[in-house]
């Protein structure tokens, strides 16, 4: 049996040459669209991966065993695996990629606070001014009287 890309399946995306994958096996449906019940609907598939759209038409819940007995019919190959699995490492280079932004975004963040912030030893300092400038805030307020 054949394999078929992904880019190969897109090639076939017109009414006279309609090609659709379906839990990663292909298929050519270009003589089936006149019988098919919803009609040329299903050239919105044609070129694309259908599984989804298949699997959660209520219409299709029905007639399972007859949709899988009939497109078995169809079936002109499967999907290459390399394809999924070129696509999944491109998914994990973009994450690596973006992942590696945000290091560089908070590795920025980080110097920008350092220069922005008193040495340790001053920010002690501080610390206490702010508790003492609270509590003088406190006992000049004359709280429940």
């Amino acid at each position: 049996m054949s394999e078929y890309s992904v880019a190969d399946v897109s090639k076939h995306n017109n009414p006279h040459d309609a090609w659709i994958i379906f839990n990663g096996k292909v298929y050519d449906v270009t003589n089936y669209v006149i019988e098919h019940p919803g009609g040329d609907i299903i050239l919105r598939h044609a070129g694309k991966d259908a599984t989804l759209a298949i699997e959660n038409k209520a219409a299709h819940q029905v007639v399972k065993s007859f949709i899988r007995e009939r497109i078995a019919k169809l079936h002109v190959g499967d999907l290459k695996e390399e394809s999924e699995e070129a696509e999944k490492k491109g998914e994990v280079k973009e994450e690596a990629l973006a992942t590696g932004d945000k290091k560089e975004e908070a590795t920025n963040a980080a110097e920008k606070k350092e220069e922005s912030e008193p040495p340790a030893d001053k920010q002690e300092n501080h610390k206490e001014e702010d508790a003492t400038n609270i509590t003088d805030k406190l006992s000049s307020l004359s709280i429940g009287q």
